[in-house]
């Protein structure tokens, strides 16, 4: 009877840590796929939908343009709030992400 428990007790041993290794890898492929979901979607906002069209045109427009710029920032638009505001959000989310891995690796 006792060596039925010791084979049990090995067992546990043995696979518990492979299984606690499985669900680890499994959570942090999760993540980083949850990760690049948002990235997916910050890009789509930014590039692809027609919200920051204008204002990134202008942006980036030549310094030529640079009435164009000054007149943006003066009359400062709700358009131009929400593109300040995007990249207030992006760093809000680095900041949010920065902490939670430092939390991680000191937990």
């Amino acid at each position: 009877m006792q060596l039925w428990k010791d084979i049990a007790q090995a067992f546990y041993y043995t696979v518990a840590p492979i299984a606690i290794l499985f669900v680890a890898i499994g959570y942090w492929r999760g993540k980083r796929l949850e990760a690049a979901k948002w990235a997916f979607q910050l890009y789509e906002k930014f590039y692809e939908e027609d919200t920051f069209k204008k204002i990134r045109s202008i942006l980036d427009s030549d310094e030529s343009e640079q009435s164009a710029i000054d007149e943006l920032v003066r009359n400062e638009s709700s358009k131009f709030t929400d593109y300040l505001n995007f990249f207030d959000f992006i760093a809000y989310l680095k900041l949010i992400s920065t902490r939670c891995l430092v939390i991680t690796l000191a937990a």
